[in-house]
């Protein structure tokens, strides 16, 4: 899509070329900025910017027939209204005397910075060995790091453009309520927490627990508060660092009964 706007970077990505279009007889015009897309599965596209422009000319070559797209992100679908019929020339680009006329039925659609595109149809069954010369001759120019698109042009020109943004630097969508909501799941949630934040601050939390932890009638008992806010205590409840679980010896094997199951299978008849 860059290399349809910019020509600066379309003279690095091969598959964008020129072709000829015969609008009357033999007088023919040129199609400036074609994309030559494999990945266009079902047809070709003609820009209503160029088709408009000579309209008039082209006469009963355009014909009004409704035909639904769905683009490259496989979800979103446009209904297009026009067809039309054009004898294109494809110039390889490896040997100018190597040219293929065929007669392309396009489908008219708006489309910015591209005159028209030959997919994959039109492709294979018109101009496979001028795509395969636009392919080769896009390999050899990739020989020279001076060839090749570096992210540091894709910089220049958003500085160039205003209005040229490099794409995720935005959070599109807000992160969902229920998403923030919902604890990331962890086995060792507490001792993580404690020990992300000042020790200080998380002994002041575990004091503050006491009303809501300690039994109405123990609340009052003086021997028992100062043992929680001992320095024993505080080291058992909010221990200044983890050590994780100490005082066992390593366990390398675990021993079953040997009418346990090895394994434990699913019936063909559920469903996981």
């Amino acid at each position: 899509m860059l290399a349809s706007q910019f020509d600066e970077v379309k003279q690095k990505i091969p598959v964008f070329t020129g072709a000829r279009v015969a609008v009357i007889d033999d007088y023919k015009v040129h199609l400036d900025k074609v994309l030559w897309d494999s990945g266009a599965l079902h047809s070709s596209y003609i820009s209503l910017r160029w088709l408009d422009r000579y309209r008039e000319a082209l006469g009963d070559r355009v014909r009004s027939e409704e035909t639904l797209v769905r683009l490259g992100d496989s979800k979103t679908q446009i209904r297009l209204k026009e067809k039309v019929s054009l004898e294109v020339e494809g110039i390889s680009p490896v040997n100018s005397s190597s040219r293929k006329v065929a007669k392309i039925d396009f489908c008219v659609m708006e489309m910015k910075g591209m005159d028209g595109i030959i997919g994959l149809p039109d492709i294979l069954d018109h101009y496979l060995d001028i795509f395969i010369d636009i392919l080769e001759s896009g390999r050899y120019s990739r020989g020279s790091a001076e060839d090749c698109l570096h992210l540091t042009e894709l910089e220049d020109l958003e500085k160039r453009y205003g209005d040229l943004e490099m794409p995720w630097k935005k959070q599109l969508d807000e992160i969902p309520q229920e998403e923030l909501e919902t604890e990331d799941p962890c086995s060792f949630t507490g001792p993580l927490y404690y020990l992300s934040k000042p020790h200080e601050e998380v002994v002041q939390e575990y004091f503050s627990m006491f009303d809501e932890h300690i039994a109405p009638e123990w609340r009052g008992n003086i021997e028992l508060l100062e043992l929680l806010k001992s320095p024993e205590a505080v080291q058992v409840f909010v221990p200044t660092e983890w050590k994780g679980i100490n005082g066992f010896e390593p366990v390398t094997s675990l021993n079953s009964r040997k009418t346990c199951p090895r394994c434990i299978g699913v019936l063909p008849d559920q469903s996981i």
